[in-house]
């Protein structure tokens, strides 16, 4: 019986040869993909080889050991070199392309590239979209099926969460719930993308925006304006239309902590929950699906996914909104800070809210 990567090694020159024709190992476990008419060579785990074709209990079972491989045994040490080879640029962190010229950096594991199958490209090897996108958004070249697994792991944990308010009090959960979400959030980004240290930010948007501060205020504030009065507008119009169960039922009044320690219930609902919730849907999901179907598709998919996790159909039109907004706001300034203010700030008015008692 052959072991899992071996069934999973055909699949290389299968894909190869259909794609465009070109000779392949087919001994190699190495996956060649053409996106947007750029041959990428990958190297792939069972989880995306094995237990794509042929899910049995021996795939299985060598999906899981490579999993606690990546995390038990791979070096903690970045592989790329610390100097640019083209103009000699020092590097920070493992990064794919010199952020000075742009040559993509290869690390000593790494296949050379294989040609380009007829689309435009720019020097650097790259199609004309996928540069355009870098240029905006920074390195950060996975697909949409990083944020498709992220998605399935991160749904169940949400529901098992949710299921904290029937153990602890209200408040309490709150808290608890926020911060482990948080946690399990940014875990899955770095599992699923990097698995290496010190990482880089600039790959999840975390960068400065890449216009004035006085044009990110601008910006930012009508995002978070065109937000609130989207709210009101719905809530009018599902209150005209007499689809009371479209309207978003009011914030528990026991939902922060009590006294002095609603702080912490602030700091968990406007500070901790909207950096993570923009690093996983707009650094990490938005990015793969915009590196996958383009920037327009991608927003759209992302705010779609963005709204449809939190649960509540009253919120859905409202959340798909604000996702909207905050997609484009990461396009448009290159950065995700901009969008995690003014999530903070439309999560921190609902928070002073329950707070004050209005």
């Amino acid at each position: 019986m052959r072991s899992a990567s071996e069934v999973s090694r055909p699949l290389a020159a299968a894909t190869l040869k259909k794609a465009c024709s070109l000779p392949a190992d087919p001994e190699s476990s190495d996956i060649f993909t053409c996106v947007a008419g750029q041959f990428t060579a990958r190297r792939i785990m069972s989880l995306r080889a094995s237990l794509w074709r042929m899910p049995t209990p021996l795939a299985i079972w060598d999906c899981a050991w490579d999993i606690l491989s990546i995390l038990a045994l791979r070096p903690m040490i970045p592989m790329t070199p610390s100097h640019c080879s083209q103009c000699n640029a020092r590097l920070r962190g493992p990064v794919n392309f010199c952020p000075t010229c742009g040559a993509r950096i290869l690390s000593e594991a790494e296949p050379p590239m294989p040609p380009t199958c007829g689309a435009a490209s720019d020097p650097a090897g790259m199609s004309t979209q996928n540069w355009a996108i870098r240029q905006r958004l920074g390195d950060g070249e996975w697909g949409f099926r990083p944020p498709v697994l992220g998605l399935l792991a991160l749904v169940p944990t949400a529901i098992l969460v949710s299921l904290l308010a029937l153990l602890l009090p209200l408040p309490t959960a709150t808290v608890v719930a926020a911060v482990t979400l948080a946690v399990f959030q940014l875990g899955l980004v770095w599992i699923l993308t990097t698995r290496s240290w010190p990482i880089e930010p600039a790959w999840f948007g975390l960068r400065k925006p890449r216009m004035a501060r006085w044009r990110v205020a601008v910006a930012s504030l009508a995002a978070l304006g065109a937000s609130l009065g989207a709210i009101q507008l719905y809530v009018i119009a599902a209150t005209f239309l007499g689809l009371d169960f479209l309207i978003p039922a009011d914030l528990p009044e026991d939902l922060v902590l009590p006294g002095a320690l609603a702080i912490f219930s602030i700091i968990a609902l406007a500070v901790i929950t909207p950096v993570a919730e923009e690093i996983f849907f707009r650094g990490f999901v938005l990015r793969g699906f915009v590196n996958r179907w383009g920037v327009v598709p991608g927003i759209i998919l992302s705010a779609v996914v963005f709204a449809g996790l939190h649960f509540q159909p009253s919120i859905i039109i409202p959340v798909f909104i604000t996702g909207l907004l905050l997609g484009y706001l990461y396009w448009h300034t290159g950065s995700i800070w901009p969008g995690v203010g003014v999530h903070a700030g439309q999560n921190l008015i609902a928070t002073l809210g329950v707070v004050i008692g209005y």
